[in-house]
């Protein structure tokens, strides 16, 4: 995966739209699919974050590929429902704006790529459906369809967008947003970042002619010498 064409200093700038967005990074160390969620204002003020818990309820794996969207929809649903009964309750304040849900992110250990205008996950080799296979072209374009014209309940902004992207590209963003916040990101930098779990993945970012370019790398497969006898074993 590579994201290129990014401009450091676009991390300086505040969006000025209004609701609330749900960010999900799903993990495969675990066969029901370890879960983080985060929830920020639409300009990035986080609200709350939450972990230690799972997508699936079974370690049997999903029945195809619509029953993990159906379960990433059960938990967008539900996380929606939270935010909104802990503005109630005076933990955070909202605006009516702000109580709609501008944006849903996804974090996937696997591979994404563009389908006509809609992210679609190609594969996820870690992640299993109930016959042990790995899922793939997973199509989350119906679900968000949904959810734009209002058959779900749950109030959605009129610039709402659903993305999902490989988890290592998202790490190497996070990396790009914060470091261009502090104004380190300068012109040659060449940044790697590294990712474990359920494998073993690398992120690049490195600044040319002004811009960022992100290059992710699964790296699970390479072979390495094992502290403990020498012998060759999987980085994963």
């Amino acid at each position: 995966m590579r994201i290129s064409g990014i401009n450091p200093v676009i991390y300086n700038k505040k969006n000025p739209n209004f609701g609330h967005k749900i960010i999900f990074d799903f993990g495969a160390s675990s066969p029901k699919v370890t879960a983080k969620c985060l929830v920020t204002t639409d300009n990035g003020q986080p609200l709350y974050f939450k972990d230690g818990f799972y997508l699936n309820n079974t370690i049997k794996g999903f029945k195809n590929g619509n029953a993990f969207i159906d379960r990433v929809g059960q938990l967008v649903k539900k996380t929606y429902d939270e935010t909104l009964q802990r503005s109630k309750n005076g933990e955070f304040e909202l605006s009516k704006d702000e109580k709609k849900l501008s944006g849903v992110s996804i974090f996937i250990p696997g591979t994404t790529m563009t389908k006509g205008k809609d992210d679609v996950i190609a594969f996820m080799p870690n992640i299993k459906d109930t016959e042990g296979k790995s899922l793939v072209n997973i199509d989350f374009s119906e679900y968000e369809n949904q959810l734009k014209t209002g058959k779900l309940p749950i109030e959605v902004s009129d610039d709402f967008e659903l993305f999902v992207t490989k988890d290592l590209g998202g790490t190497g963003l996070g990396l790009a947003k914060v470091l261009g916040e502090k104004g380190l990101l300068k012109e040659g930098d060449y940044i790697m970042g590294v990712m474990t779990g359920g494998g073993f993945g690398s992120v690049d970012v490195k600044v040319k002619d002004g811009r960022v370019e992100i290059e992710t790398s699964e790296s699970s497969s390479y072979l390495t010498a094992s502290p403990k006898d020498g012998k060759l074993e999987k980085l994963g």
